[in-house]
């Protein structure tokens, strides 16, 4: 390979080195005259585009700040609620053991008759029923013996019996507490005469003011957490839509990047003539400061030509030498044609030779006839 054109690839990387620093001293000089021209902006020939780019970063970063400050609410809300559901449920419990207390109070206190009566003859079907089925149980687990399948049978009985009991004791519950509740609500404690069931009807009363004021509040932080979930799930995550927003603002400061190279490379230009409209316009934000920036930046530019002329040169030097080698090929090949002439008229006069030969002797022959 010629050693010029590794030179002229090595000049390439230098001027595009060069031409990367200039790119970037004139993105921090445009950047920082920006800075100094804040609503002065018309000064810059790219102030609408500026203040357009900084207006989509600055509400990308806006929207960011909501996302976040939602995502931030949405997990304070989810402890919250799990914390209110246990409280909730604490609290239904015991307005629910309250109530309970209140029906076992009342069912036989005359004071209440009219309102327990309707309940008074299932409550006292499933008192009896739960008797029966504890004597048997308590029966059959007195049984023993080492009948094994007998032991299955009686398990299995027992099983029964067990269930059955249960559901009749949460019935009773549930009608002591139905009875309780109907009190709450029907102002039972203007009836009541007895301090005990006064203060049960408040205490269940108040309870069940409690658990309907903690549902209340619970739905209300359900339905905030609801809606920020809606909107989360309609647009997205939020670490996707955050992703999205960050993209966006990396896209738009690579346009402003671009404004910024512009208007720096604008004013280093202009600098150079001061006596210009423009160059007067910009000489009003320039600084002592700058010197250095502007002369740095001319440095580089006549740094780039340096290395155009010198690449050029090269590039001239090899088309010379290579369109000489096109020039010495061409005579050599001319030359080769020539001596191929020579050769073909040494043959063709050798022919003719010949030729005259052979017709000089027919002219022999035909004498002879």
């Amino acid at each position: 390979m010629d050693e010029r054109k590794k030179t002229i690839a090595g000049l390439e990387a230098k001027k595009q080195d060069a031409r990367l620093s200039i790119t970037l001293i004139q993105e921090d000089f445009g950047e920082a005259l920006f800075s100094r021209i804040r609503g002065r902006e018309e000064l810059s020939g790219n102030g609408e585009e500026y203040l357009a780019l900084q207006k989509e970063i600055a509400d990308s970063e806006g929207f960011i700040a909501l996302i976040e400050a939602d995502n931030l609410r949405l997990k304070e809300l989810e402890d919250e609620i799990r914390a209110r559901e246990q409280e909730n449920a604490a609290l239904v419990r015991d307005a629910s053991d309250a109530s309970i207390r209140l029906g076992k109070l009342s069912l036989n206190d005359p004071e209440f008759e009219a309102l327990s009566d309707p309940y008074k003859r299932q409550i006292d079907a499933l008192i009896s029923k739960i008797g029966d089925q504890e004597e048997k149980l308590a029966a059959l687990e007195e049984k023993n013996g080492t009948n094994v399948f007998a032991a299955l049978g009686r398990g299995a009985q027992g099983m029964v019996f067990r269930t059955l009991l249960s559901k009749n004791q949460q019935s009773l519950e549930k009608l002591y507490q139905t009875l309780g509740e109907k009190l709450v609500r029907s102002d039972g404690e203007s009836l009541a005469s007895d301090r005990e069931i006064t203060d049960a009807i408040r205490d269940a009363a108040a309870l069940r003011e409690k658990a309907a004021a903690a549902a209340g509040e619970l739905a209300e932080l359900k339905g905030e957490r609801r809606k920020i979930s809606d909107a989360f799930g309609a647009e997205g995550g939020p670490v996707k839509r955050i992703q999205g927003l960050e993209r966006h603002i990396a896209h738009v400061r690579l346009d402003l990047k671009q404004v910024y190279r512009r208007f720096g490379e604008a004013v280093s230009f202009q600098a150079e003539t001061p006596e210009t409209e423009l160059g007067k316009r910009f000489a009003s934000i320039l600084t002592d400061d700058d010197k250095p920036v502007l002369e740095k930046i001319e440095l580089l530019r006549s740094t780039v030509n340096d290395y155009e002329i010198q690449i050029e040169k090269l590039k001239a030097a090899i088309a010379i030498d290579e369109e000489k080698a096109f020039v010495e090929k061409m005579k050599k090949n001319i030359e080769d044609h020539r001596d191929k002439i020579k050769t073909a008229e040494s043959a063709i006069a050798e022919l003719e030779g010949r030729i005259a030969e052979s017709e000089k002797h027919i002219k022999e022959l035909e004498s002879l006839l």
